[in-house]
């Protein structure tokens, strides 16, 4: 089970490099989806709201909670 983490963790920082050197170094395209890929994993995806629900959506828009 160590092994099995320890090679995960070597791949998460092959990954992670890879997608930093496409947001410094990739067409606008690219450098955008790197970007975003970073900031997801770092800071984790933003909450989506539904616009059917008129308390969520107001928190989203007034951006509270």
């Amino acid at each position: 089970e160590d092994e099995v983490r320890y090679g995960n963790l070597l791949h998460k920082a092959v990954v992670i490099k890879t997608l930093a050197d496409i947001a410094k170094k990739g067409t606008p395209g690219a450098r955008v989806s790197g970007a975003i890929a970073l900031l997801d994993r770092a800071y984790g995806k933003p909450p989506q709201f539904s616009t059917r629900d008129a308390t969520n959506f107001g928190k989203a828009v007034d951006m509270t909670e």
